[in-house]
This record gives structure tokens, C-alpha cells and sequence, in this order.
């Protein structure tokens, strides 16, 4: 008997997990600058140099450089300070040399704190999310072929796969200087806020490799000389590149991530008085590619005159179970200093968050960062983090991912000057199921175990107590499908209903 055997190549997502880094820093306002009477805000920018995981360890090492913004002792005006926090963490995932891992940093918490007019204390919060792949390598049995005397049947099947195939990464970098629209803003203003989001357009899977256009929204909130708010501006960056992957096809489905790695803004007033906006944008764009194939293998097999072992291997393919997606209503009070006369803009920063097997509600979390106008004229920031759960309709039957998203932001100012903030905080749960496939990976003959034959032909006729196949029946009762199948006039590839009588002839040698 021979056994033909193919493999299986494919990436089994294992587990999701996060991290959280907490670094602190004390700064000193450079002699050229007044002394602090207020902080008004502090804002970071994220700088990741190393990220990598070898021989099993997650090294993840950057520095967060933070813009502190204050009103100085003479005159209020604003000035910033600019304080870089290192961090570094390293973890053992236990992967192997060609296992993946999917990371994403975010910075989402700062505070910062006048501990004397000349010296801040700037607190910043880091968070590691990561998304583990196993690579497996499964031989199984594509087609067995055996001698008449063995008397071996085999079950064959064309069987549907879908498997992660491949996990492609590439660096992408922007650097460009766009004209400012906003006459507003010039190298005077001091920055109370920026960001940016990477989004996708339009992307095209192609034989070798995927192309994909995108825009990186950026938006620039900032006060003028005086100290009077601006109002924020926005823009786009348009980005496009191509990731090879010698194993994608057209067919192929890409989900595609960015892990932001450097996001620098700077302002330039020129000598025409143009303002422009020179960047230095960095990320690693991440994209899992999931083949979906036809594959021909033998699913079981047995023989009617020996004893037969037939191990099997279990190839587990990502469901397409819907995920769960909750709404938990927040609304809270911000805790300001002095008294708020008008809100002048609100940003959130989000937490994703892992669910475990057996919960039943999903949790996440985010900082609100509040704008405010005091009553004296004053321009202050204020933040806070916010947690939340909501029921979901079922208990989680697997460990996964709460990808969480803020919504529906609004604000409002009571008589005393308390501002009071609502939003939704959307969190979508995905768990890590898999469904399971069964396939034969070989066949062993006993030829010492020789199957008892029937004496003489015999015939049993047998109500099916519930529903079946041709297969099963022939295999526990030692004979052939084809002669089940010819015994009762139908095929081998037929269900038995419930109650439906069947004759069973023995094979006689």
C-alpha cells in the first residue's frame, strides 16, 4: 500500500494579549525661557527604533517625546518645553523561529505637574498589543493506493480551506512639507495637540503582492502668541505602497493594520510669510493574508481483512463567526481646574483590550483629553481615563480581541463651571475560534492481526437509529461501501435517514 502525502503550510492565530508600560520623567524649563505659572497641557509623539521578536523575545524599545505647554509668571503667555521619556520592555512569548507576531504600540495616557516653577513632571502610559500566530506545518494523506489482497477502503473528499497563508510587514515612511490653508497657524503658535490616523482607500490584491492607497489624517489644534485659541486644522497625506509576498494570489483576503513608529510634526514660517507643515511620518503596515483553496485528501480508511490504524491530524481553520459589538453610554465629569466658560475641543484616545474564555461582558477604556476656556480668558487640557463594560447576548467560548472605538462625543458646561462629558464607547469582540477539519495524515496494516471472515455469506437488515452515512455503517460493520450501496440501490456517497432499513451484506472471502 502507498501512501501519497502532501503538507499544509498556515499561520494559526493563538492569542491576543496586552501590555501596559508606565514611565515618568522630570523636566527642567531651559534658563531661556520664563518661569511656569501654569501647565496647560502636555501632548505626546510616539518614536518606536526597535521592534522585533527573536528566538522567542518580544523587544519592543522607543521614546515618547512630549510637548509641554505653559503659561509663563509674566504676562500668561504660552511657551512649551519638550521632555523625551525612553521605554523599553521586553516579554518572553515562548514562539518559535518562523511563529509571528503582530504588535501595535500606543501611547494612551499623559499627565503632566508643576512640581516648582522651573521643573515639570511628565507621566506618560504606553500600550503593547500584541496578536500571536503559530505556524504549523500538517502532512496529510492526498491519496492512498493498495494492493487487491489488502482489501483496503478509503474515503475520499474534496475539502474547502480557508487558512492564514502568509503574514507580510513593511515599513512605510512619509516626509514632505504641505502649505498650510490655515493663515492662523505659523512657527509663532504653540501646538496644544496633533495626531494622526492611517486609513486605507483602496487596496488590490495581485498575483506576488497587494497594493494599497491610503491617507494619513492629520490634525494640528494650537494657540497664537497671545495665547488665544486658533481652533484645530486638518489634513491629509496621501500615501500608497506595494508589500510582495511571493505566496499571494488575487483570491487571496488581506486584513491590513499600521503600527505608527514615528508621527513628527513641525511648523515653518517661511520669508514670504507662507506657513507650512513639514512632517516625518512612520509605520509598519501589517497584513494578514488569508488563502481560501480546494484541497484533495483522504478524510478515513479501513480494510476488511486486517487490522488498520489510521492516525489523523486536526487542521483548524479561523472562523467566520460574526462578532459581538457592544455599546456602553459613558457620561462623566472632567476634573478641571477653576471654573470652564466654553469647551474649545475634545480628543479620545483608545485602549484595546483582550476577552477571556468564559466572560460575558465586554470592557474597555479611553482617555478623554477636554479644551477649555476658563472664565479669566486662560486655555487649559485637562484628561481623563474612562472605563467601561457592557452585557453581551452569550458567554465568550474562546479567548480573543475587544478592538474599542469612541463615539458620539459631546460636552457640556453646568452654571458652575463643571464640565461634564458623554460619549459611547463601542467595543467590538472578536473571539479566536477555529473549526476544526479531520484529516487522515497515514495508514498501517496489521498483517498479524488477520479480521475474522464470515463463515458464509450472511445479510443483516438494520433500522438506522439515526442518521448516517454508507461509510460508517460499512466500516463498523467490516464490509464495503460499494456493497451497501449496490445491497440497497443507492450510492456510496448517500445519508441514511432515521428509521430507514438497510441491508447489510458481510464480505465472505
Amino acid at each position: 500500500m502507498e501512501i501519497i502525502k502532501n503538507r499544509l503550510r498556515h499561520y494559526g492565530e493563538i492569542r491576543a494579549e496586552k501590555d501596559t508600560i508606565d514611565e515618568s520623567l522630570s523636566v527642567i524649563v531651559p534658563d531661556t525661557q520664563p518661569d511656569a505659572l501654569q501647565i496647560i497641557g502636555a501632548d505626546p509623539s510616539l518614536y518606536i527604533q526597535e521592534n522585533s521578536c527573536a528566538q522567542g523575545t518580544l523587544k519592543i524599545a522607543g521614546t515618547v517625546n512630549c510637548n509641554v505647554c505653559y503659561y509663563a509668571a509674566e504676562g500668561r503667555e504660552p511657551y512649551s518645553v519638550t521632555a523625551s521619556i525612553p521605554f523599553s520592555f521586553s516579554k518572553e512569548t515562548g514562539l518559535a523561529q518562523d511563529d509571528k507576531v503582530i504588535t501595535t504600540v500606543s501611547v494612551t495616557g499623559i499627565s503632566a505637574s508643576m512640581v516648582n516653577p522651573r521643573k515639570f513632571s511628565v507621566k506618560v502610559q504606553i500600550q503593547v498589543f500584541q496578536r500571536i500566530f503559530k505556524h504549523q506545518v500538517q502532512e496529510y494523506a492526498e491519496d492512498m493506493v493498495s494492493g487487491e489482497d489488502e482489501q483496503v477502503h478509503c474515503l475520499r473528499e474534496k475539502i474547502p480551506m480557508s487558512l492564514i497563508c502568509d503574514i507580510a510587514e513593511k515599513k512605510m515612511v512619509l516626509n514632505d512639507e504641505i502649505r498650510l490653508s490655515d493663515e492662523n497657524l505659523n512657527d509663532h503658535c504653540t501646538i496644544l495637540r496633533k495626531s494622526v490616523s492611517w486609513d486605507n482607500e483602496d487596496v488590490k490584491v495581485l498575483p506576488g503582492k497587494v497594493m494599497i492607497k491610503g491617507r494619513a489624517d492629520t490634525s494640528v489644534t494650537a494657540l497664537d502668541e497671545q495665547g488665544e485659541f486658533i481652533g484645530t486644522s486638518h489634513y491629509s497625506v496621501p500615501f500608497s505602497q506595494i508589500i510582495e509576498c511571493e505566496s499571494l494570489s488575487p483570491d487571496d483576503r488581506v486584513e491590513i493594520f499600521y503600527c505608527p513608529v514615528r508621527e513628527d510634526i513641525e511648523i515653518f514660517t517661511h520669508s514670504e510669510q507662507i506657513s507650512t507643515m513639514t512632517f516625518a511620518f512612520a509605520a509598519i503596515t501589517q497584513c494578514v493574508i488569508n488563502h481560501t483553496d480546494e484541497i484533495s485528501a483522504v478524510k478515513d480508511a479501513f480494510s476488511t481483512k486486517w487490522n488498520t490504524e489510521c492516525p489523523k491530524t486536526e487542521i483548524t481553520m479561523p472562523s467566520t463567526a460574526p462578532s459581538c459589538r457592544v455599546t456602553a453610554p459613558v457620561k462623566e465629569i472632567m476634573p478641571i481646574e477653576g471654573t470652564a466658560s466654553k469647551v474649545l475641543d475634545i480628543s479620545a484616545r483608545c485602549e484595546h483590550s483582550v476577552i477571556k474564555k468564559g466572560d460575558d461582558t465586554a470592557a474597555g477604556s479611553c482617555c478623554i483629553t477636554v479644551i477649555y476656556k476658563e472664565k479669566d480668558g486662560s486655555v487649559l487640557t485637562c484628561s481623563k481615563r474612562f472605563f467601561a463594560e457592557a452585557p453581551c447576548e452569550s458567554t465568550f467560548s474562546e479567548d480573543g480581541l475587544c478592538l474599542v472605538e469612541c463615539a458620539n462625543i459631546t460636552s457640556s458646561i453646568s452654571p458652575d463651571g463643571e464640565i461634564t462629558v458623554s460619549f459611547d464607547l463601542i467595543m467590538t469582540c472578536r473571539e479566536g475560534k477555529s473549526s476544526p477539519c479531520i484529516l487522515l495524515s497515514d495508514c498501517v496494516l496489521d498483517k498479524t492481526a488477520l479480521k475474522q471472515p464470515a463463515a458464509n455469506a450472511s445479510l443483516i437488515v438494520k433500522s438506522a437509529e439515526q442518521k448516517d452515512t454508507v461509510w460508517n455503517i460499512a466500516k463498523a460493520y467490516n464490509t464495503s461501501p460499494a456493497v451497501i450501496a449496490s445491497a440497497n440501490k443507492i450510492d456510496e456517497r448517500s445519508d441514511i435517514a432515521a428509521g430507514q432499513l438497510i441491508l447489510i451484506p458481510f464480505v465472505c472471502r
